[in-house]
């Protein structure tokens, strides 16, 4: 098991990294393998949706991996239009109510509060789908040169959450695969579970419990769909980010990684 510097630089004994930005599935992940016993860090390398890191400018994306060592690393990636929907959920739904008045203002003044608008959002430059692509393009190209790397994408683990499951805890740890009940970790993961996870209190150390249990947009467990983006945004706006991930080869790159 590797020792590798997280975030806070201290030194942490982990199975591998999962990188990944926010809203791509990764407490679905965290929750599966907090079951099975998996230690792992998990790191959206400077895209994170909180504190002082919450709208930063595309051109301060983190891709240092260096501070992973010889860590496994998994690039965890979602279809940006699902991801920014739920990136929008995430920031008006529960990030912003929990801050004050006087860092909202800052925000504002700032120039990082997030739009109003969700098609707005969907294609601003702080917090939209150009953000999104180039943040797992930039690690796709770091996955790339990396010794031990793994990609997965939330599409394919809902279609197949089983065998994803399995090569995920195959890459990350071999030796102990044969002792895992993959099934049942699945049936114990499942939306429904982790929602009633979350509704009768949350769970220590996943964030999992709502802003406000009465909309469930406010849930950390929301709606765990692919494509649902499409009952939240116009056309025009799904073609204009149609327009920016064909501008960056995006389905290209990301179809070409390992894993």
């Amino acid at each position: 098991m590797p020792e590798i510097e997280s975030s806070s630089r201290d030194h942490v004994r982990v199975d591998g990294v999962v990188i990944s930005y926010p809203k791509s599935g990764r407490t679905w992940v965290r929750f599966i393998f907090r079951l099975a016993g998996v230690k792992v860090l998990f790191d959206h390398a400077g895209a994170d949706t909180g504190g002082h890191y919450a709208g930063r400018p595309i051109r301060r994306l983190e891709f240092d991996a260096a501070r992973f060592g010889k860590a496994k690393v998994v690039l965890l990636h979602r279809d940006p239009l699902d991801t920014v929907v739920s990136n929008y959920m995430q920031m008006h739904k529960r990030e912003l109510p929990s801050r004050s008045a006087w860092q909202r203002f800052a925000m504002h003044c700032n120039g990082r509060y997030p739009p109003e608008s969700i098609d707005d959002f969907a294609v601003s430059s702080r917090y939209g789908v150009e953000k999104i692509c180039r943040f797992n393009i930039g690690w796709a190209r770091q996955l790339a040169r990396w010794p031990d790397g793994f990609a997965l994408s939330y599409e394919r683990l809902s279609a197949d959450t089983e065998g994803g499951i399995t090569r995920l805890l195959e890459f990350l740890c071999p030796d102990r695969i044969g002792d895992l009940d993959v099934a049942e970790l699945v049936r114990n993961s499942s939306f429904s579970e982790m929602r009633k996870v979350e509704t009768a209190g949350g769970a220590t150390g996943l964030a999992l419990a709502p802003q406000d249990p009465n909309d469930p947009d406010s849930f950390k467990v929301r709606r765990g769909m692919v494509g649902g983006y499409a009952d939240y945004l116009r056309p025009e706006t799904i073609e204009k980010a149609g327009a920016i991930m064909n501008r960056l080869s995006y389905d290209e790159i990301m179809a070409s990684l390992p894993g």
